[in-house]
């Protein structure tokens, strides 16, 4: 599930249709953590175009989430050892972190790999960031080892959590919607 890959360091892909109900599983999610008082922090960038997503863009969400009034560092290897400082210092005090990127499918390979890096990132044994990427099918291709061979140490990593469009279970599924 969701929830414990964000509480135990997963690395995983949701992937659906348009009205799988992808959107429905991460705000499942964030209530989840909400009405258990989870000690989870999300964080999702907020770059609606993913395809201009940066390693930069990544560390200053993970900043700003963690600790919203530390003054920025100038430089990229500045903020890095910022961010890692501040995950592994929160992390510590027992709170987890997980990134959450929706419209992944629209992630750029090079930036696909560049996930991993943050994924590895550790205080001991224990990863300091999940990462639960959700998006379209096209994720999926981008997530098959044949077709993108020199992606394959993320791929490897990653788990992937298709769901299935509806089809002939639409009749069951607004009745249940109605009835909630």
């Amino acid at each position: 599930t969701l929830y414990n890959a964000a509480k135990n360091g997963g690395f995983v892909a949701v992937i659906g249709e348009s009205g799988a109900g992808k959107s429905v599983l991460r705000r499942d999610l964030v209530d989840r953590i909400i009405r258990e008082d989870a000690a989870v922090k999300l964080i999702s960038p907020s770059l609606p175009d993913k395809e201009r997503l940066t390693v930069t863009s990544i560390i200053e969400a993970i900043i700003d989430e963690i600790n919203p009034n530390l003054p920025g560092k100038r430089s990229i290897e500045a903020k890095s050892r910022q961010m890692e400082k501040l995950l592994r210092d929160s992390s510590r005090a027992g709170m987890t972190h997980c990134l959450v990127i929706e419209e992944a499918h629209d992630l750029t390979l090079p930036m696909l790999k560049n996930l991993k890096r943050f994924w590895e990132l550790e205080d001991g044994f224990k990863r300091l960031l999940s990462i639960v990427l959700i998006g379209q099918p096209e994720l999926k291709n981008k997530l098959n080892e044949r077709m993108n061979w020199e992606a394959r140490e993320v791929i490897r990593r990653c788990e992937i959590a298709e769901l299935k469009p509806l089809n002939d279970k639409l009749k069951d599924y607004l009745i249940h919607k109605f009835n909630r």
